[in-house]
C-alpha cells in the first residue's frame, strides 16, 4: 500500500480499504469506461464531423486519477465532510476517468459541446481552457455513469490557461 503524500486525516485503516477498493475498481470499472468514453466520443467526432473539421479534432488517451490524487481531493473541504467511508469518494468524486479533445479554434470547440449535448450520454463537462502559446483549446470530459446523462456547465479552477 502506498502511502497519501502529504497530511492526510484518513486513518491507516481507511487507507488500507481505500487502495484495496481502488485497485479492484480501476480494473474492473475505470479502465473499461476509460476506453468507453474514448470509443464513444471518437464515434460521436466521426458521425457529427466532415472530413476537414474532423482532422482538427483529437480525443486524447486520457486517464484514470491515481489513488493518491483521489485521496487529497478527498481531503478538500467540498467534499471531507461527506467522506466517511472509501466507498463514498467514489460516490461524491466525479473526474476519476477522463479524457480531452483537443482542437484548434474556439468554433471547433463550441461545435464539439453542441454535438455533445445534443447526443445526450454519461459525461460530465468539467472545463474549456485555451493555452495560448500553443494555440490549442482543451475540452475537458469526465466519465461518471449511465444514470447521470449531464454535461455540467465548465469549472474555472485558474490553471493552466484562460478559460471561455
Amino acid at each position: 500500500m502506498a502511502e497519501v503524500k502529504g497530511p492526510s486525516d484518513f486513518t491507516p485503516e481507511f487507507q488500507k480499504a481505500f487502495y484495496d477498493l481502488y485497485s479492484r475498481l480501476r480494473t474492473e470499472r475505470f479502465e473499461p469506461a476509460l476506453t468507453i468514453l474514448k470509443q464513444t466520443l471518437e464515434a460521436l467526432l466521426n458521425a457529427k464531423f466532415s472530413a476537414s473539421p474532423r482532422l482538427r479534432l483529437r480525443v486524447e488517451q486520457g486517464r484514470v486519477k491515481s489513488p493518491n490524487r483521489l485521496l487529497l481531493k478527498a481531503q478538500l473541504p467540498k467534499y471531507r465532510a461527506e467522506i466517511n467511508t472509501p466507498d463514498d469518494i467514489f460516490a461524491k468524486i466525479h473526474d476519476i476517468v477522463g479524457t480531452r479533445i483537443t482542437r484548434n479554434t474556439t468554433n471547433d470547440a463550441y461545435s464539439v459541446l453542441r454535438e455533445i449535448k445534443t447526443a445526450g450520454g454519461a459525461y460530465i463537462f468539467l472545463a474549456a481552457r485555451t493555452t495560448t502559446s500553443r494555440r490549442i483549446f482543451d475540452l475537458l470530459f469526465a466519465f461518471h455513469s449511465p444514470t447521470m446523462p449531464t454535461i455540467a456547465a465548465p469549472v474555472t479552477n485558474g490553471a493552466g490557461g484562460n478559460y471561455f
